[in-house]
Order: structure tokens, then C-alpha cells, then sequence
């Protein structure tokens, strides 16, 4: 799974892609309610301006974190790498399984009612998952936290899906068998307008 993660980071980030080998790493842990989220982060140096850029892993377990949860997290952890002259402006992305209930249930609705999920064959369900997560905004309260440092954030890359069935969110089959409700996302961090395009930041 790691491997996999790693490689999807590299077709996604040019400056990755050209990347030297891991040169900083760092930890968070924060309790919450049920557990405890783990934020880790991994930076390496860029070959194309020669300095750091950051990767951020969050890590649930068996926490089920609120969005607003990890809003909080991420600014915490944003202030910290100010505060040792990490600029949190040169963090490209940030992996994370969908744990939060929020948004897997918004997840399973939005796809109940769309026409992208109803036709997407199994093998493209992870890009089904990305348009509907995308085109509902479902990570845009991370906005709140990286608008100030010129990036905006989108999801670019879904795998290892759970799925359930529509039952168990109250609604029939008669339409889709069965609904996404987790999956393990990468969001990439893009300056502010420039989404979709390759940047270098």
C-alpha cells in the first residue's frame, strides 16, 4: 500500500518526481473522542528549486475524526511548520483514509443520486469517487487553512474502496447496489486558481 501511495505521489507532483531521497520527517498526535489521529509528515528535497518540499500522511486507526476535527489538526500542524521554518506553501499533498463520518455519509448519498456512480464499472470506481468528492466539495473546509498560504485543495486519487449497501443508509436498491463510503484518498495542494494545471510551488 505504501509503495502504491508513493507511486501515485510521483505521477502527481513533478518536483517529487524529481525529488532527492527523504531528507526531513516529523510527527503529530493529537487525542480525539475514539482514539488518536497521527499526522506525519515527510519532506524531501526538490531538484527543481533545490528546497523542501512536504508530504502529509493522516492516520486515523481506529479514530473517526470530524472534518472540523482535522481542520483543527491542520492548522496546529501548519503553525508548527511555520514555527520551525517548514512552509506549510510547499506542502504538494496529503493522504488520508476517509474515516470521518461526515464525510462518508455524504459520500454514500452523493453517489446514490449520481448518474458518475450508477455508470462507473468497478474498475473506475476510484475516479468516480474523486468527480463526486470534488463536485461536492466534500475537503473544502482545508481551504480554511491552506488559502492563506496560496493553495487550494482537491482530490486526485481514490483506492481501496469499502462499500456498502444502500439499506444501510436508508435507501432502496433499485436503482445502485451498492454505495462507496471509505476509501484512501490523495488530496494535491495547487496554488490558488491554477487547479488541474502542473504546478511548481
Amino acid at each position: 500500500m505504501k509503495a502504491l501511495l508513493v507511486a501515485i505521489i510521483i505521477l502527481l507532483n513533478s518536483k517529487i518526481c524529481c525529488a532527492e531521497a527523504f531528507d526531513s520527517n516529523k510527527e503529530w498526535e493529537f487525542p480525539v473522542d475514539d482514539g488518536v489521529v497521527k499526522i506525519r509528515l515527510t519532506g524531501i528535497i526538490s531538484t527543481i528549486d533545490r528546497e523542501m518540499i512536504y508530504s502529509l500522511q493522516i492516520i486515523g486507526r481506529n479514530a473517526q475524526p470530524s472534518l472540523q476535527t482535522e481542520v483543527e489538526i491542520l492548522k496546529v500542524v501548519t503553525q508548527d511548520m511555520e514555527e520551525e521554518n517548514m512552509l506549510p506553501q510547499r506542502i504538494t499533498d496529503i493522504i488520508l483514509e476517509i474515516r470521518e463520518p461526515d464525510i462518508s455519509k455524504q459520500l454514500s448519498v452523493s453517489a446514490y443520486n449520481s448518474k458518475i456512480w450508477a455508470n462507473a464499472k468497478k474498475e473506475d470506481f476510484g475516479e468516480a469517487i474523486v468527480k463526486i468528492l470534488n463536485s461536492t466539495k466534500a475537503y473544502s473546509s482545508f481551504d480554511k487553512i491552506f488559502n492563506k498560504y496560496g493553495l487550494e485543495v482537491k482530490v486526485s486519487h481514490a483506492e481501496y474502496i469499502s462499500l456498502i449497501k444502500p439499506e444501510q443508509i436508508g435507501f432502496k436498491s433499485d436503482t445502485v447496489s451498492a454505495l462507496p463510503s471509505k476509501a484512501t484518498l490523495v488530496l494535491t495542494l495547487h496554488k490558488i486558481g491554477e487547479r488541474g494545471k502542473e504546478v511548481d510551488h
